[in-house]
């Protein structure tokens, strides 16, 4: 159904507008064509555009959301409203997607990530491909996918088209290695730089009391994903599950020596002692309850939120949490192979239903101007930030000491993964100051290696991806587990631990994921 009206569709733009449809190709809107190209910008009369945005947990587009509204919002300065379609009630956002999916009309503007838009737009043509559209009306967006090109080849869909403008952030840093600078202290010891000397600190920590309680509580090594893939990487690793090497070829990091060696030291430090005893089940309150209650040591974790935890040093006489360099692996490299994915996998398009893709196409260009980018990365001037004397942005003390965090305070203000670049800065003004240290130390030296990009996958793909992926992970991960509580020795268990892994179908896996990074460097090269 969604294909006929399609058709009819591009054959009323090209009969109606003959050089403009004939430009556009299949880019019609659904009245026939893409709008008034003579239409001012910002329009002089108020304009309105549905929007379907739903966001899971935290709910859809509400009119609290006031970035987008017209007091100091995004209608101020567009002249353009939103008008929210979905359902506030629900907290299911995919749910609410295929329920809009299967209406008609469909909304102007419609949010998703990228596997959902690009299904839409390949399968059910029910989204405009938006290159001539940016082309000729979105100079902002067009410059910076020009000057960000993995922007577009990690969005581009398996036909080549670009269905949605994705979101992004500037900077790579977002987690590294944690450690109790006040125990370093008392105990006579320093900032480890070696992975040997990581393992001297956190025996340290397990046998000398740091805490000064008399007892034999502490943990020295947590981490609240049930994973220990960030601390593996100081075995060699250079990825936890698909890599490319020198040459291009996709291999996956579970199979490989470095993975060997780490899981079979790791699973001798879990049972010294050195790692959280409750690592698989204890769950994302592992730090507030480990360092809250003075017994956590060491992590890898967020730097916004893990330098947070500083604040404790009211409760916890002394208490001091810093960022440290990622100590240098067993072959002597300095790194962290764990960064921030520039493109979050989110953004918006516009439906072949809306009637005026031109008016759209610019507001969504207006979050890449300078006035946008300020919206959406800092909040409504005046009430969530200021300029100061040199013309630089600055958080309000209603951000900085908001109850639940400047990230949940500006998110409830309409902060969501539209297509828009968050600017670093504007992270690190909100960020606490152990946080910021932590950041600018592994941004400064470069500690970030390149991780696998985002990739496009065709349905096919997609499906065989669902149906195994998940499959192949959660063996790797069960294996893991009883690697770690003594089940099985890795030596004993590792070739029919290799065994297993292909008999879930890693070359068909492996072989996808080529293709998809083939077309990815395909597509960058041809920017």
């Amino acid at each position: 159904m969604r294909k006929f009206r399609f058709l009819a569709v591009v054959v009323a733009a090209f009969l109606a507008v003959g050089m403009l449809a004939g430009c556009a190709n299949n880019q019609a809107g659904g009245n026939g064509s893409w709008g008034d190209p003579n239409q001012p910008w910002p329009p002089e009369n108020p304009e309105e555009l549905t929007i379907f945005m739903h966001k899971g947990p935290w709910g859809a587009m509400n009119d609290n959301w006031v970035i987008y509204g017209k007091e100091g919002g995004a209608a101020e300065f567009t002249n353009v409203s939103l008008k929210g379609t979905a359902n506030t009630a629900s907290t299911d956002g995919a749910q609410e997607f295929t329920i809009m999916m299967a209406n008609s009309p469909l909304p102007d503007i419609i949010y998703g990530n990228k596997t959902q838009l690009n299904t839409a737009g390949v399968l059910e043509e029910a989204m405009i491909p938006l290159d001539d559209l940016i082309d000729q009306y979105a100079p902002d967006i067009k410059k910076f996918l020009d000057e960000n090109p993995w922007a577009r080849a990690g969005s581009v869909a398996s036909d080549g088209n670009l269905y949605y403008i994705p979101n992004s952030f500037q900077g790579t840093p977002s987690v590294g290695f944690f450690i109790r600078k006040d125990w370093l202290d008392k105990l006579g010891l320093e900032i480890p730089t070696t992975l040997d000397e990581y393992y001297t600190v956190l025996k340290a920590f397990r046998d000398q009391d740091p805490n000064g309680n008399g007892i034999k509580d502490e943990v020295p090594f947590l981490d609240r994903n049930a994973s220990i893939d960030g601390l593996s990487q100081l075995w060699g690793l250079e990825t936890d599950y698909w890599g490319v090497d020198k040459d291009g070829k996709v291999y996956y990091g579970k199979v490989t020596p470095e993975y060997k060696n780490a899981i079979t030291d790791i699973a001798k430090w879990y049972e010294e002692g050195i790692i959280d005893p409750e690592i698989f089940t204890r769950g994302q309150k592992s730090r507030d309850i480990l360092f809250g209650d003075n017994l956590g040591g060491s992590t890898h974790d967020w730097f916004s939120s893990t330098g947070a935890f500083n604040s404790l040093a009211s409760s916890i006489d002394g208490f001091e949490l810093i960022a440290i360099a990622p100590p240098a692996d067993a072959k002597g490299n300095v790194k962290e192979m764990y960064s921030r994915q520039q493109l979050s996998g989110e953004g918006w398009g516009i439906s072949v239903d809306c009637e005026n893709a031109i008016l759209a196409i610019r507001y969504l260009n207006f979050w890449f101007t300078k006035q946008g980018q300020l919206l959406y990365s800092y909040g409504i001037e005046g009430t969530d930030y200021t300029i100061d004397a040199e013309g630089n942005p600055v958080p309000t003390d209603a951000v900085l000491n908001a109850p639940d965090g400047a990230p949940t305070y500006l998110r409830n203000r309409g902060q969501a993964e539209i297509g828009a670049q968050m600017m670093i800065d504007a992270e690190l003004a909100v960020m606490r100051p152990q946080s910021r240290a932590g950041y600018e130390m592994y941004n400064d030296n470069n500690y970030c290696i390149a991780g696998f990009p985002k990739l496009t996958y065709t349905e096919a793909e997609e499906k065989v991806l669902a149906a195994k992926g998940d499959a192949l992970f959660n063996y790797v991960r069960e294996r893991e587990m009883t690697w770690f509580i003594g089940e099985e020795k890795v030596e004993d268990g590792w070739d029919s631990f290799l065994s297993g892994i292909e008999a879930m179908s890693l070359s068909e896996l492996r072989d996808i994921q080529q293709a998809a990074y083939d077309r990815y460097v395909k597509e960058l090269n041809k920017q």
